[in-house]
């Protein structure tokens, strides 16, 4: 999962570690600095770490990962109806299909090139992996999957600013279930900070609006309050009660096995 974002004026993507470590095992030309930025230290990616997002801001970082189709731009999928991603899905099964039709209208010799065989497969692999990362953002959507996000403001989110005299905003997160309070002049939150209660409940208010407009919740939510670790930010979070993980444990799904039957089997699959 890609999420582009502008902050202070500079436009940044962030890009999570399952993704990163896939493109280290294709054939696809990676920019230097990608590489440096991640791997300057031995790196284990496991399922600790694998969902964590990785920070790029340099231009041409920012164009690189721009044009890579597989992997999935949040901010292009996270306001889409269940029935809209699910037809996302289905068009993705459908360039599966046809690549399954190709090979299997290919001759043996043609088979047995790699050189015309090897980006059919590649190509597979990519979209069987988009697949599954547009069903991880129902799941967010839906309250049963949670994800790392980056605790910043969302260059593309509401925002409430208060009058002249009110030294707060009130900011979307990229974190969908995080609404983000800090101050206009990008100084720290200390205990000397009085935050107007007519600001704030108005702030929330639409940030709940906001919220049950734009994001599906499954079952009831509750919310709680916290400080960022460097006072920059203080948080109200949404938290689903009725989250369930169970569908981590996800299978793997032969090829062989049918793609149109792909998309319900991942989209469906320990739903509530």
């Amino acid at each position: 999962m890609k999420i582009f974002n502008v902050e202070n004026g500079v436009k940044k993507v962030y890009v999570q570690m399952n993704d990163i470590m896939l493109l280290t095992h294709s054939d696809i030309s990676i920019p230097a600095s990608i590489f440096e930025k991640v791997f300057s230290d031995v790196v284990i990616v496991n399922d600790s770490n694998r969902m964590d997002f990785v920070e790029f801001t340099q231009p041409n970082e920012v164009e690189f990962f721009e044009s890579l189709d597989w992997i999935v731009d949040y901010k292009q999928i996270r306001y889409l109806s269940e029935e809209e991603i699910k037809e996302k899905g289905q068009e993705i099964a459908n360039e599966m299909n046809e690549i399954v039709n190709r090979f299997n209208s290919m001759t043996d010799e043609e088979k047995r090139d790699n050189q015309s065989l090897i980006p059919l497969i590649q190509r597979y692999e990519l979209l069987d992996y988009k697949m599954k990362y547009l069903a991880e953002i129902l799941w967010v959507k839906q309250g049963h999957k949670q994800m790392p996000f980056p605790v910043v403001p969302d260059s593309d989110g509401f925002s409430f600013v208060g009058d002249d005299n009110c030294e707060y905003e009130i900011r979307a997160s990229l974190d969908p279930n995080k609404i983000l309070l800090f101050r206009k002049d990008g100084k720290k939150l200390s205990n000397d900070d009085r935050i107007p209660q007519g600001f704030l409940q108005m702030g929330m208010s639409i940030a709940i609006m906001e919220r049950n407009e734009k994001n599906a919740f499954a079952g009831d939510y509750e919310m709680s309050n916290s400080l960022t670790e460097d006072n920059q930010y203080f948080v109200t979070e949404f938290k689903v009660k009725s989250y369930d993980n169970s569908h981590e444990e996800q299978e793997e799904v032969k090829e062989e096995k049918g793609i149109k039957r792909l998309v319900k089997r991942i989209f469906n699959k320990n739903r509530k």
